[in-house]
């Protein structure tokens, strides 16, 4: 008889490899001579093993770290300076490496990129470049919110008040880059839309949050970038659109940079602002309504003419009823077609500053209203006499 043994084999456990640069790997022994060298007698020296250490990029970064405690204080203060651009120089390397595949042959270690993906839609050469970009800029951020999401809001404090901190000088702000203004608004999107209708944000501090950078200069160039262009707006459309009714500082300042830079994917989310009964009257519907006449066009124009009947009462400075929504909704609407508001009656103006920090240009609002209810039905109804009489192409306003 012959006997048949069955050998049964446990699988072994997987052990993941040791990245590059963590403790037992060649790069690691590598960048740790290297760091060694940092203290080095020879100028020369210590700016060869500086350049390779950045070189490195990741796989530097654990010898950097431990560096930046060693007792030599040159050591110690090189390591602390190379940290930086060892991490920025790793991230602009994945970022080119990302856009080289064209094709999405190749499997990418990146983070929140198939978030990125859920927000964005289908890849384009448009959605990718810009990915990219906050990659390059805020590679670190993005990996952060990733290992940890419940600390999403934290990081993204810090992170806002750090990019504030550079771009806001005595004499004004200077532009910050397009992804790193895309990578703010984004993980804000991403960590709080499940949660839209959870009420009003938690009180915090008005420059931790990236509502604060809607009034950079940067944004202006990034919204006409002819690649990136069209999925920053609709980004930045989609953030507002999750914004809370009392987030009054998001919808103002999302509101202030469309009347600054004019967008048509601003108008939805400015139409339900201008309409919304749960925030405030004068500094977010009133420039919502404003803004709406600066964007221009059949979506917009048709949003102003729904609210040509709102009673809302904007500025409590004059006399009961001098001053309605409608009225500047009527405003706006004469104003997008050429036409000036003194022809229909529209007077008694006001104007009201808005501004986004100090030493920023204000957004002028302009109240005009009618000193009586006759008034002003005559003037809706003129208005609505002449643009029955526009052709379809005046009717997009300007």
């Amino acid at each position: 008889m012959r006997a048949t043994i069955l050998l049964l084999i446990a699988p072994l456990a997987a052990v993941a490899a040791p990245r590059p640069g963590e403790p037992g790997t060649p790069e690691h022994e590598k960048a740790t001579a290297l760091v060694k060298q940092l203290g080095h007698p020879r100028f020369a020296v210590r700016e060869a093993a500086g350049k390779q250490l950045v070189e490195m990029g990741a796989a530097a970064v654990a010898a950097l770290q431990a560096g930046a405690k060693a007792d030599d204080e040159e050591v110690r203060a090189r390591c602390v300076a190379l940290l930086p651009q060892a991490k920025a120089a790793d991230w602009k390397r994945r970022a080119a490496a990302y856009l080289a595949d064209t094709e999405g042959q190749q499997k990418h270690d990146l983070p929140m990129l198939a978030d990125w993906e859920k927000v964005t839609g289908k890849p384009d050469a448009g959605t990718r470049q810009l990915y990219a970009e906050m990659l390059r800029t805020s590679g670190e951020l993005l990996d952060a919110v990733a290992a940890n999401p419940k600390d999403a809001r934290t990081r993204l404090a810090e992170r806002t008040a750090l990019i504030l901190t550079r771009v806001r000088t005595v004499k004004g702000q200077v532009e910050a880059e397009a992804g790193e203004l895309a990578a703010l608004f984004f993980v804000e999107t991403w960590s709080t839309e499940p949660a839209k209708a959870a009420g009003p944000p938690r009180t915090r501090d008005r420059f931790s949050s990236p509502a604060a950078l809607l009034s950079n200069p940067g944004w202006p160039k990034a919204l006409d970038a002819a690649d990136t262009g069209p999925v920053l707006r609709k980004l930045l459309a989609r953030w507002a659109g999750t914004r809370a009714p009392r987030d009054y500082q998001a919808h103002q300042q999302f509101a202030m940079l469309a009347t600054r830079k004019p967008f048509p994917e601003a108008v939805p989310v400015l139409a339900a602002a201008a309409r919304s009964k749960d925030t405030d009257v004068l500094s977010v519907r009133a420039v919502a309504v404003h803004a709406l006449g600066k964007v221009g066009g059949k979506e917009a124009a048709a949003a102003l003419t729904d609210l040509l009947g709102e009673t809302t009462e904007v500025f409590q400075g004059g006399p009961p009823g001098e001053y309605r929504l409608g009225d500047m909704a009527l405003a706006g609407l004469v104003q997008m077609h050429g036409k000036k508001p003194s022809d229909f009656g529209l007077n008694n103006n006001l104007s009201i500053g808005f501004a986004s920090g100090p030493g920023e240009d204000a957004v002028m609002l302009s109240l005009a209203g009618f000193r009586n209810q006759e008034d002003r039905s005559k003037a809706v109804q003129k208005w609505k006499d002449e643009a029955a009489k526009l052709k379809p192409d005046e009717k997009k306003g300007k």
